[in-house]
């Protein structure tokens, strides 16, 4: 039993240390990063890290365990020759998200 709970101490700190690694790097990188460029970064932190990864690399940033999911997705069809959707398009968000004008609400303005 001792060594199952030295294992599993062990196991916390290298965690610890790995999310504090992760997080240093998402937060020097993330100003430079557009939304598919954080998920594929955050993608590649993850499939490093092997198992556990995507759980390690939403803890230390932040970002939620589908849009690393998705990451890796783009990651696996750019792999296969197959270009995601955000290369053919010059926006960073799809059209039609957001407030709609007070002008067309209100025609009185």
């Amino acid at each position: 039993m001792f060594q199952s709970l030295i294992r599993l101490y062990h196991r916390g700190m290298v965690e610890s240390r790995q999310i504090l690694a992760i997080r240093q790097k998402y937060e020097a990188l993330a100003p430079l990063l557009t939304e598919p460029a954080r998920r594929r970064w955050a993608a590649c932190e993850a499939v490093a890290l092997g198992r556990g990864g995507i759980s390690l690399v939403a803890r230390a940033t932040g970002l939620s365990r589908p849009m690393i999911r998705r990451g890796i997705a783009e990651l696996t069809a750019l792999q296969d020759g197959v270009s995601p959707t955000e290369q053919h398009e010059p926006r960073q968000r799809r059209p039609g998200g957001g407030r709609h004008r007070l002008t067309t609400t209100d025609p009185t303005l």
